[in-house]
């Protein structure tokens, strides 16, 4: 009789699954995607009123956002709490906002951070400046945690905690507020709170600015300081603000980390560090520790940079900047301990150029719609030859996310290779849908290879087992939640034989294939061109 019912539970199991996997519209997939938005910026120099902003990240598909609570707007007068934010004269009361936002499903990371104008320190001692300000911000997080506690999955504790204190006048208290002993002290009294009111929730160390140019404020030597000051166990999350510069994520450029085994500063040697090593330098500083997972708190190029390479590439800015952030999520995606990505949504001037345009925010949604359920990342790029080719397994598939490094939007033949016992689909990035049926077939080789066309702009190819076991062992990954080697298995090698592959056959594949992405790219990218200028008004 137990097997009997044994059974019946297995059946039911497959049943569940076969459902699910043959039904268009359901949606199995629990775990949400793995990058967010980062609108503290956006809802603090906007001028939208709650329901506006509501309106507004509804609109851009996101499930997890980032906001602010900032300490010298909600406490202007000591332990009187308002809890509205007044950005450019629109009043936004912070607990309708958050209350809302959690009632229609978003998973909500907010930021403690900021100064409040009653605090002043003339004439007072290093000691006496530390233990005011951290009286202080124990109220105020307090005050934070028991107004918003039940709307809240994750608390950011500061932004850019490894760089200097901005407070005017007052070098002295500048110098105590941004010594890592006072913020370790601020993450153990915010961790306390916070974890009193629901252990459930993240607490999350930093965000930690990635680069100040100075080694001994750098990642590894600031998260060294909050071991040895005994903090390490008062955080759950190491929240990483990745800073950027006018070149691609894969670009290289030189960088200064802190050794503790030596206590000097070293600097990278000739071709530098991309963003991927310098995410390894932390993890690597990290797991001396104790290992924890990281979060990209905050990632985007400034306007100038984009304009910049925009020109360069004879195209548009936010082209570019859908190009970097998608580029960027992927390669650091399920390497390194790395588990969420914030993208920073507005700069500082909030101005509708800093916004996301069109291609950003299509790219946003597609790209977070293909990783929900994401479980695991191979990396088989062929850096040598400037292709970048990530295998992302998500629930039931493998996604495979391929682009050049450089050549901007001109196409070059490229082969994929070990695909052998899949359906192939493929998509721009910034297409209308990337729902099943409404991308490119592309067909596999007796040898498992398949070819395209290929720029810069990162391609999504979905890969469908054809066959069925595999299909539902992808699928019970995901209800397991355990690691994908399906997609490690199919990555192995590619690496090798890619270099073996001979430029004459990479041709004849492109002529063999009837359906190229070529086309496809074109299309898809002339017709956001001409949404983008409103083109059709010159030509009619």
């Amino acid at each position: 009789m137990k097997k009997f019912f044994s059974l019946l539970l297995v059946l039911g199991m497959v049943a569940a699954v076969f459902f699910t996997f043959f039904n268009k519209g359901s949606n199995l997939l629990s775990n949400p995607s793995p990058i967010g938005l980062d609108l503290s910026t956006y809802l603090l120099n906007g001028a939208q009123d709650s329901t506006q902003f509501i309106e507004s990240v509804t609109a851009l598909g996101v499930s997890t956002i980032k906001i602010a609570i900032p300490w010298q707007e909600v406490e202007q007068s000591a332990g009187l709490f308002t809890w509205s934010v007044n950005p450019q004269g629109t009043q936004v009361d912070l607990r309708d906002l958050i209350n809302r936002l959690d009632q229609k499903g978003f998973s909500i990371t907010v930021i403690l951070e900021g100064f409040p104008s009653y605090l002043q320190y003339e004439n007072l001692s290093e000691e006496s400046i530390a233990s005011t300000y951290l009286e202080s911000w124990e109220r105020y997080v307090k005050a934070a945690v028991a107004q918003f506690g039940d709307a809240v999955d994750a608390w950011q504790i500061g932004q850019s905690v490894n760089l200097p204190f901005e407070l005017q006048d007052q070098s002295i208290a500048a110098a105590v507020l941004a010594s890592p002993s006072t913020y370790a002290e601020r993450l153990k009294l915010a961790s306390s709170a916070i974890k009193e009111a629901d252990s459930s929730d993240l607490v999350i160390l930093g965000g930690i600015s990635s680069d100040t140019g100075n080694c001994i404020n750098q990642p590894s030597a600031f998260l060294n300081s909050i071991n040895t000051l005994e903090a390490w166990d008062a955080f759950d999350v190491i929240g990483i603000d990745l800073d950027t510069y006018s070149i691609s994520p894969e670009g290289k450029y030189m960088y200064q980390t802190y050794d503790t085994v030596s206590g000097t500063c070293l600097t990278s040697a000739e071709g530098g560090f991309n963003l991927a090593d310098i995410i390894a330098l932390v993890d690597a500083a990290g797991s001396l520790y104790g290992e924890k997972p990281i979060w990209i708190t905050s990632l985007g190029w400034q306007e100038e940079d984009l304009s910049t390479i925009a020109a360069e590439r004879g195209t548009l800015p936010d082209v570019v900047r859908a190009d970097f952030l998608s580029r960027a999520s992927v390669m650091l995606l399920g390497r390194h301990h790395m588990e969420k990505i914030f993208w920073q949504y507005a700069d500082t001037d909030s101005t509708a150029e800093s916004s996301f345009g069109l291609f950003t925010r299509q790219v946003f949604k597609n790209l977070s719609d293909s990783l929900q359920g994401f479980l695991s990342a191979a990396d088989a790029s062929n850096t040598l030859n400037g292709y970048y080719q990530y295998r992302l397994t998500v629930s039931g598939m493998v996604d495979i996310f391929v682009w050049r490094a450089y050549g901007g939007d001109e196409f070059l033949p490229f082969t994929l290779q070990n695909v052998d016992g899949y359906q192939l689909e493929a998509f721009s990035l910034d297409a209308d849908s990337i729902k099943n049926g409404k991308g490119t077939a592309l067909t596999v080789s007796k040898s498992g290879e398949t070819a395209f066309l290929l720029s810069e702009r990162p391609v999504l190819v979905k890969a469908t087992p054809t066959d069925l076991q595999e299909r539902l062992s992808l699928y019970a990954q995901n209800f397991f939640t355990s690691a994908g080697q399906s997609l490690k298995n199919s990555a192995e090698g590619i690496l090798e034989s890619q270099k073996e592959k001979a430029s004459q056959e990479v041709e004849n594949w492109v002529d063999e294939q009837k359906e190229s992405l070529f086309t496809m790219l074109k299309e898809s990218f002339l017709k956001w061109l001409n949404e983008a200028l409103n083109l059709e008004k010159f030509t009619q």
